[in-house]
């Protein structure tokens, strides 16, 4: 078709439907975009940061019963032992409501198999230090001392380590979807660009 004979008003038709096409076009990128974006930042916000909290409130209650534990040994007092137990207890109870809280949100396999290991290894721990409290109260504190250096901190490193690889395949799975969210705006930011220009 010769365009010079287009008419005036056939040409600003054209012109005019084809700077409406290209807008058509960005706006189906920039909600698509967005809808991604959107959907991986509420991964982050609701599903992959409870995770790494969870996971990060368990360790800090391993290290609060580990604490009380030291103290129980280092005191002869009746009243201040009773309080380490408290405090041995509350801690039980909050590590309890996070590993609830990972068993709901966890679904996948590899986070699963995690997630059964931190739970064999507090078993053990929880076993452990049971034993220790036991010796302590029993004012044995020779023998409280060799089961603690010799059985309870090796179980104490494999359930930290336990713990410490669910956080870290969380921060991984973190990153990944914050580097695939900062991918989808680079792309989608160079695409409006070139069909801002072609338009112009």
């Amino acid at each position: 078709m010769n365009m010079s004979s287009w008419t005036v008003r056939m040409r600003l038709t054209v012109g005019f439907g084809s700077v409406c096409a290209f807008l058509l076009v960005c706006l189906v990128v920039g909600l698509y975009s967005m809808r991604s974006i959107d959907q991986g930042l509420d991964e982050i916000v609701n599903d992959r940061f409870p995770k790494i909290d969870a996971s990060t409130t368990i360790l800090t209650q391993t290290d609060t019963v580990a604490i009380a534990l030291r103290n129980m040994m280092l005191t002869q007092d009746a009243s201040d032992r009773q309080k380490q137990i408290e405090v041995i207890q509350q801690a039980s109870v909050v590590s309890d409501k996070n590993i609830e809280l990972l068993d709901k949100l966890i679904v996948l396999p590899q986070g699963k198999q995690l997630m059964q290991e931190i739970k064999t290894q507090r078993a053990k721990y929880q076993a452990g230090y049971q034993a220790l409290t036991a010796l302590i109260m029993a004012d044995k504190p020779d023998e409280a001392r060799t089961f603690l250096s010799g059985q309870l901190r090796p179980v104490l490193a494999d359930y930290k380590k336990a713990i410490t690889a669910m956080v870290g395949s969380q921060k991984e799975i973190l990153e990944s979807t914050a580097a695939e969210a900062d991918a989808t705006y680079s792309q989608a930011r160079t695409l409006l660009i070139t069909l801002g220009v072609i338009a112009l």
